[in-house]
């Protein structure tokens, strides 16, 4: 920013120093930006597909859990832009110069290899969204011929999203029009988030398919799953809520964007509108939205989903409860066919193990195939998370049947951008129906 626009932005936030909290929103909304850049980081993949698991899988019950943490992470940057706005000193020296050089190395390389992991994921959902849009607005797509062709098409959409997106990084402390339209972009795409999940949520209540009560009680924490899979998503929640790389890059466009200690309670509000509201709206949202049904047979059809799932999770990840003492295989069919569990502990993997294995694989594909009737049940708009989640775990049971079982010796399932790409896929062509108007 200039040193215009920082000296009139300082005079508004003057003037606004004395009014009620409430009545400075509306400027705050506008003069906000850094912590609109972080929700987009946050508001990803990763966020999607753990929504996606805790309504599908655990109802209502770990609601508390992503709400829960957003609030730990924003105690953090809370922190960080008090201290970075009051010195003025960039997020690397500071963590150099008083706490030790070690640890500020540490901070930077992780937070480097974070937004790597995270952020180089967001390119290929981008490009499966944006492949799907085309094909719906100008019929082009290479979809069925597949093979080469598709994936440079598809790497030149991801490619394109990113020299745009890093452009906008790059310059991002000029200010400017450009970045004025960037910010207002991800404002409104951010709303337009909220109102989407909101409309479906809205209707499903009118319609007496989602159990208030029983919604309020999820926000109060009852207890965390016993099963690994449990665990591995409580995790990924509060994982995906705010990275390291956010703690990292937060202070720097704070810096960038020219702001000092007279916008230190302008950056609390931006974190909160941009950051916090969102974030727990969104995720709130679509796991109420994906487990409030109360038609009987969505009912079971949804319970079915998540037991092919839970089934799905037991194969792939035997070995890990194996050695925590934790066996789901049921006795029974592990004694008819001569497999015991001291088999299951060395990890013997032989013909009765493959056979105890076909029956659950088998056991699993009757619950995929029950849960998919669930589709036909919802609205068009409603769909996709069931898809995805389908999609997802049913594509994870056909590699593990294709490596003969091979659980023992690598944890098999999708890469992240295998992930992204497919519910890019499936969330688009959820867009493209709920546009088409119902009965035609």
């Amino acid at each position: 920013m200039s040193a215009t626009d920082v000296n009139r932005e300082s005079a508004q936030l003057a003037a606004l120093a004395g009014r009620p909290a409430l009545a400075r929103v509306p400027t705050y909304l506008r003069l906000s930006g850094p912590g609109w850049l972080q929700g987009a980081m946050t508001l990803g993949g990763g966020s999607a597909i753990t929504s996606l698991t805790i309504g599908a899988v655990y109802g209502y019950e770990l609601l508390w859990v992503q709400p829960l943490a957003m609030i730990i992470g924003c105690i953090m940057l809370f922190a960080l832009s008090h201290q970075t706005l009051s010195t003025g000193i960039k997020p690397f020296t500071a963590m150099r110069r008083h706490a030790h050089p070690a640890l500020a190395w540490l901070w930077a390389i992780a937070a480097l290899a974070s937004s790597i992991i995270w952020g180089f994921s967001h390119y290929p959902l981008s490009a499966g969204m944006l492949e799907e849009v085309i094909a719906v607005g100008t019929g082009f797509s290479l979809k069925e011929s597949g093979g080469a062709a598709r994936e440079l098409f598809l790497f030149a959409l991801a490619l394109a999203v990113w020299m745009l997106c890093a452009r906008t990084a790059w310059y991002y402390g000029a200010g400017g029009r450009a970045v004025k339209v960037f910010e207002t972009a991800i404002k409104f795409l951010s709303g337009m988030i909220i109102l989407a999940f909101l409309w479906v949520v809205v209707s499903a209540t009118a319609q007496q398919q989602v159990d208030w009560p029983a919604v309020l009680a999820g926000y109060v924490p009852g207890g965390l799953p016993a099963d690994t899979a449990g665990v591995t998503t409580v995790m990924a929640a509060l994982g995906t809520a705010v990275g390291i790389n956010m703690t990292f890059v937060y202070g720097y466009t704070l810096l960038d964007r020219g702001w000092g200690s007279e916008q230190r309670e302008l950056s609390r509000y931006d974190i909160l509108m941009s950051l916090v509201i969102p974030y727990v709206l969104v995720v709130g949202l679509i796991s109420i939205e994906i487990f409030g049904y109360r038609d009987p047979a969505a009912r079971q059809y949804a319970v079915d989903l998540g037991l092919a799932m839970q089934l799905t999770n037991i194969m792939r990840d035997i070995r890990e409860d194996a050695d925590r003492d934790r066996i789901y295989i049921p006795q029974d069919e592990m004694e008819s066919f001569g497999y015991r569990e001291a088999d299951l502990k060395a990890g013997v993997t032989d013909e009765r193990f493959r056979g105890l294995m076909r029956v659950q694989a088998k056991r699993a594909r009757g619950f995929f195939d029950s849960g998919a009737r669930l589709f036909d049940l919802l609205s068009p708009e409603s769909r996709a998370c069931p898809e995805v989640l389908h999609a997802l775990y049913s594509t994870i049971l056909d590699r593990i049947e294709s490596s003969g079982f091979d659980v023992f010796n690598r944890r098999i399932g999708l890469s992240t951008p295998e992930k992204l790409l497919l519910i890019g896929r499936l969330w688009t062509k959820s867009v493209a129906r709920s546009l088409v108007p119902h009965g035609r």
